[in-house]
């Protein structure tokens, strides 16, 4: 007689889902929410903060326009746009990097620890993709500054943070998975 193959096979746990699927929907609308809020932040640092903003968009900008920062600011004897856009890119600096710093400790204290914040996993998501965002958005202003500025050798600058920093993000999550793990 055959043995059973069924009868003897270990028995496998289902794995429960540990979010429900509505929570899912709503981590989701309020990541691309944290996205709008700091493209809005984004824009109004600039409004607010920037001395050479009345010189550079004051005809040009609508206030409907969502990626101000992505709008073309022309020469003109008013207007001097490197100066422009080093102000620009130093607010946007002074907030998305803060941004980042948080959301990652909170990825660390929701994720990464022994005794993690079990509930608070999904909603940490939406604030560590919110950081991500603010940063390659940084990421892409800073390049097409240096771009622009040093046509030259500015392609390899941004190539050299982008590597440095995303390096350096890898390295402390996988670092500290390692650590959790033991």
């Amino acid at each position: 007689m055959a043995n059973n193959v069924l009868a003897n096979a270990p028995i496998s746990k289902i794995k429960k889902r540990n979010t429900q699927p509505l929570a899912v929907v709503l981590i989701i609308i309020l990541t691309i929410i944290l996205i709008f809020l700091g493209e809005k932040v984004f824009a109004d640092l600039n409004k607010s903060f920037n001395p050479d903003y009345n010189l550079c968009r004051s005809g040009s900008y609508s206030p409907a326009m969502m990626f101000e920062s992505a709008a073309r600011v022309y020469e003109t004897s008013r207007c001097d746009t490197q100066n422009y856009r080093s102000f620009e890119l130093m607010l946007h600096s002074a907030f998305a990097v803060p941004v980042l710093l948080g959301a990652m400790i909170l990825y660390f204290f929701t994720h990464l620890r022994r005794q993690s914040l079990f509930y608070y996993r999904g909603l940490a998501w939406a604030y560590v993709i919110f950081a991500l965002w603010l940063l390659f958005r940084l990421v892409i202003e800073l390049g097409a500054f240096i771009v622009i500025r040093e046509k030259t050798w500015g392609v390899y600058v941004v190539f050299i943070i982008l590597i440095v920093v995303l390096t350096g993000i890898i390295l402390f999550m996988q670092k500290n998975k390692a650590i959790t793990e033991k």
